[in-house]
């Protein structure tokens, strides 16, 4: 992968495959802002991928997708860091039938807003 010197936003960020992408990036020497709104998970990946791979090219913010204001902000801290951003892959997800309103504005209303 072409991905050094490149800059990924990455959202559900804190576990499972948002951190293991998070963690492919950073081998292949991108820079990553990883985003989440569990903010013990987030702070753990952050401090796990920051110790593997350096503390400048680690960057992270709790968020909430489904939250205009909380993604500009993410955005805006991300370039504050970095300069720059190329990727953004959003990983957020849930799944709860119980929830369906908040799972469909997860799973697919962010899509789009983001």
């Amino acid at each position: 992968m072409r991905l050094a010197g490149k800059v990924a936003l990455i959202t559900g960020a804190a576990r499972g495959i948002g951190k293991a992408t998070a963690g492919l990036f950073l081998k292949n020497s991108a820079k990553v802002c990883v985003l989440d709104i569990t903010k013990d998970e987030l702070n753990a990946t952050h401090t796990q991928l920051s110790s593997g791979h350096g503390k400048d090219n680690v960057t992270s913010f709790i968020a909430d997708v489904t939250d205009d204001k909380s993604m500009t902000d993410a955005f805006k801290h991300t370039l504050q860091k970095f300069g720059k951003l190329n990727v953004v892959i959003n990983n957020a997800s849930i799944l709860n039938e119980s929830k369906m309103e908040a799972m469909l504005s997860i799973n697919m209303v962010s899509c789009y807003t983001l």
